[in-house]
């Protein structure tokens, strides 16, 4: 592989080949290799070069190395595609030569036996063992620093680390050669005069993907791999303590389902020392009077948020004007794999998913080599082939006439009805600053949730639009849209709406509203009576009739 400017094809770039992730502009070249028609899934494999201490050459080709075995899933694939530098970054132009593969087995059975491995009986037992050493000796030794210390300079190659007293820490240090900031990268820590272990994060589990920490009775040797330019490896000490409050706080993590304010509250204005409040507090744990037994599945219960896009036998989904109610900007989720998409127009395009509006894209064309002049055709349906990425930008692939899996450049769209609000059936003008982003990390600020003291079908001004929208979602209802004062397009994303449904507080009418609301398809929520619950039965005028196989409701 060579790297080069795009806009000066005779300047080389550099590339970091300790960086393993290709949304990293620093990153080096690598290899996916994708298994399509298989028995299950589509399989993906993402390679990075395995050759020990690589460092990139801006003014040469180099060398990429790696090696997989073809396992039961692969194998069934029938088809496999292979790309060679897989995400090159913008502003980056990506030079590949002298592209080898070859099959590694072992090598084949000798003709003849090999011969004896010693030609008589050994007379007795061999020599003593050599004692054990304290340490290597032929490494640098170096101690950690004292705490408020400057960091030590650590140099490349096998180096021998004491132990640290309080906090030792190892790590990488980057200059950057533009702005001139530094990065630090943890590689490996020892507290509390503990030997030296890997630290956390995808840097320190690859330097130690195939190297050991060797530990003696004086430290523990470590072989650190050449330096780049601008790089150092620095010893720091740490002096690392804890307010009660923080000590509160962790022994609640690893003991409980989740910290609340009220447990912290609880400790933090006990007279007594932290000790005997952890103490007193596993004794109550223990004790059922002080504590009642809880149910965990009740509790898991009351936070279900699956998505639930459409009526099932089990529940209904929830409704957009309720409190906590989920919307996103992303046009397509998971679930929506194997669903099938038509793209309508030249530009704009209509993208419409069972038989109903969902964005307007200005751009919609195949990113992957060899369809730069396809057309999509307005009359085809494309099967949605791999699970959409819930992010905006995420990967989405169609499969085309031709029945390639292929990807999508500019990826999942926002949704957009600009222009086209007489499309769709449903629109809500959510009021503004009743939406907050939640989950993050995983959708990048895509996924919101309704956060107001009341729901919208309390505030008298939504009274009309809420009564006019479905009572549950159904596929024949089409999606329900919001628009944000600021032009921002977002999709009701409905999930399961599990009942309070218990013999101290059963739900009045057995489920008949909600069956009657679901067409059917939700079944009744109440069972007959039995010894275990024949105490709790209340009678009604109202309940629901039915059963699993045939729900009748009066």
């Amino acid at each position: 592989f060579r790297l080069l400017d795009a806009t000066n094809l005779a300047l080389g770039l550099d590339c970091d080949p300790s960086v393993v992730s290709v949304y990293d502009s620093n990153a080096c070249p690598s290899i996916q290799i994708r298994g399509a028609e298989c028995v299950n899934d589509d399989i993906v494999y993402l390679f990075w070069n395995d050759i020990d201490n690589f460092q990139w050459n801006i003014n040469d080709f180099n060398s990429f190395e790696n090696t997989f075995a073809v396992g039961p899933e692969m194998a069934s694939c029938n088809k496999v595609y292979i790309e060679v530098g897989h995400r090159t970054h913008e502003g980056r132009v990506l030079l590949v030569d002298d592209i080898q593969m070859s099959q590694r087995t072992t090598s084949p059975p000798t003709q003849n036996p090999t011969f004896s491995p010693t030609k008589s009986k050994n007379s007795g037992p061999t020599s003593q063992p050599t004692v054990k050493t304290d340490a290597p000796t032929t490494t640098n030794s170096l101690s950690c620093p004292p705490v408020g210390s400057p960091p030590i300079n650590v140099p490349p190659g096998s180096v021998m680390l004491g132990y640290g007293d309080t906090l030792c820490t190892l790590t990488k240090n980057i200059i950057s050669s533009t702005s001139g900031s530094a990065t630090s990268i943890p590689v490996a820590l020892s507290y509390h005069g503990n030997p030296w272990e890997q630290s956390a994060g995808e840097f320190a589990t690859s330097f130690f993907a195939n190297e050991d920490i060797l530990c003696y009775s004086n430290g523990c040797q470590i072989n650190l791999p050449p330096l780049g330019v601008q790089e150092s490896y620095l010893l720091t000490t740490l002096d690392y303590s804890l307010a009660e409050n923080e000590e509160y706080a962790r022994f609640l993590e690893t003991a409980t389902f989740g910290i609340t304010e009220e447990q912290l509250d609880a400790f933090k204005n006990s007279p007594a020392s932290v000790h005997d409040d952890i103490v007193t507090w596993i004794s109550d744990q223990m004790n059922s009077t002080t504590t009642p037994l809880t149910s965990h599945r009740e509790f898991l219960r009351r936070g279900v948020i699956g998505r639930l896009p459409t009526s099932t036998s089990e529940a209904t989904g929830d409704h957009p004007c309720d409190l906590y109610s989920r919307w996103r900007k992303m046009s397509f989720v998971r679930h929506e794999r194997e669903s099938f998409l038509r793209v309508i127009g030249e530009g704009p395009f209509r993208l419409e998913m069972d038989g109903w509006l969902r964005t307007i894209v200005t751009n919609f064309t195949v990113e992957e080599e060899g369809y730069s002049t396809y057309s999509f055709n307005s009359n085809f349906e494309y099967e949605l082939c791999r699970s959409p990425e819930e992010e905006i930008g995420g990967n989405l692939y169609l499969r085309l006439e031709d029945e390639n899996c292929v990807e999508i450049v500019h990826g999942n769209p926002l949704v957009n009805l600009d222009g086209f609000e007489s499309s769709v059936n449903h629109i809500v003008d959510l009021p503004d600053n009743s939406l907050q982003p939640i989950d993050r990390w995983w959708t990048k600020g895509g996924d919101l949730i309704y956060r107001m003291d009341i729901s919208l079908f309390n505030n008298p001004a939504f009274l009309e639009t809420c009564s006019s929208l479905p009572s549950v979602p159904q596929n024949s209802d089409g999606p329900v849209f919001g628009r944000l004062s600021d032009g921002t397009w977002l999709m009701f994303d409905p999930r399961i709406n599990l009942e309070t449904n218990t013999m101290v507080e059963p739900i009045s009418d057995g489920g008949k509203q909600t069956s009657i609301n679901s067409n059917g398809e939700t079944y009744c929520s109440n069972v007959p009576r039995t010894f275990l619950n024949e105490n709790e039965c209340k009678l009604t005028t109202a309940a629901c009739q039915g059963n699993s196989e045939d729900t009748q409701v009066e």
